[in-house]
């Protein structure tokens, strides 16, 4: 197995399977101490974990514009999907938010702006080594054309990417005053709600982009893994 492949293989185990259950639990205690606010904590586990079922559900098993292969996995994505997004989603968020409390325009725009980058260049990452592993496979027109992991996953990687991450941040920014102050389980499930349609919207342009590439997992063979 060539070293590169078997270094893409080492990093996919390590974020996608051993990290996230122990990082869900480090990043819900780390925002509660920062915030001084359970709700908000879990909230910006709660957005990152319903998005990361619904959306990649939707695009795998409904629209076949990617697939996943692998361990613990249901149709063309993972048991886990969603612990694959939400921690991520809150660390990232976590480490460009600041040492301030209540943002100001200023301020919300910078972690918008901050958080957008960060995740469209670890996200990216990501997605490279899942393809140079043979655990993603991305249905676009560099796929088609046969080019190296980097050019397929930045068709759409940094930019797309950076769009979830700044409509997680901004769905956070708009619900932290709220869940600061107290709110019940019916208004929680609503701002979740909110956030993950604010995701979804963008992931619009990368849909509009790809739309000849839908239904893509059912007409294409799965491939062999690399060994």
């Amino acid at each position: 197995m060539d070293a590169e492949i078997r270094r893409a293989r080492a990093f996919i185990w390590l974020v996608d399977y051993l990290l996230p259950l122990p990082l869900t639990a480090v990043m819900y205690l780390a925002w509660a101490a920062r915030t001084g606010s359970a709700a908000f904590a879990a909230y910006t586990l709660a957005l990152g974990l319903t998005f990361g079922y619904l959306v990649p559900g939707i695009g795998t098993n409904l629209l076949g514009l990617w697939r996943f292969s692998g361990p613990l996995r249901v149709g063309n994505y993972f048991l886990h999907h969603g612990f694959m997004y939400a921690p991520w989603l809150s660390l990232t968020l976590f480490v460009t938010w600041g040492e301030w409390g209540a943002p100001g325009p200023v301020q919300a725009a910078t972690v918008v702006a901050t958080t957008a980058l960060a995740q469209g260049l670890v996200s990216s990452l990501h997605d490279i080594a899942g393809v140079q592993a043979g655990v993603i496979e991305i249905f676009n027109a560099r796929a088609e054309a046969g080019r190296c992991p980097e050019a397929v996953v930045l068709a759409y990687g940094h930019v797309g990417f950076g769009l979830f991450g700044a409509a997680y941040a901004g769905a956070c920014l708009l619900a932290r005053a709220e869940l600061v102050a107290g709110t019940g389980p019916g208004r929680f499930a609503l701002l979740v709600g909110q956030g993950v349609m604010l995701m979804g919207l963008a992931g619009v342009p990368y849909l509009i982009k790809e739309r000849r590439f839908i239904g893509a997992a059912r007409r294409i063979p799965r491939r062999t893994p690399p060994e």
